[in-house]
C-alpha cells in the first residue's frame, strides 16, 4: 500500500480533519507506530475486532468496521 492510499484511507474516517490522536486504526502502518500510555486511544479500534481465520463466520459491522476489516487484508 502506499502513502497516498494510505492517507486516502484514513481521511473516509469522520474525525480525520480534527484528529490528533497519534496511533490510527485505519493507518495500514499503525503497529509500526508508536504510542505513549498518556495518549488517548482512538475509540474507533473497538470495531478492529479479532483478525478474521477461515473457521469464522463473517458479522455485520458499522461503518468505520467494515472500513477496517477491508484495510487489514494481508
Amino acid at each position: 500500500m502506499t502513502l497516498e492510499e494510505n492517507l486516502q484511507t484514513m481521511e473516509r474516517c469522520s474525525r480525520f480533519e480534527h484528529c490528533s490522536i497519534p496511533k490510527c486504526p485505519l493507518d495500514f502502518w499503525a503497529d509500526e507506530r508508536m504510542e505513549l500510555p498518556e495518549d488517548k486511544r482512538c475509540i474507533n479500534w473497538k470495531y478492529k475486532g479479532k483478525e478474521r481465520t477461515k473457521r469464522m463466520k463473517g458479522r455485520l459491522l458499522p461503518s468505520v468496521g467494515a472500513i477496517l476489516n477491508n484495510v487489514r487484508v494481508n
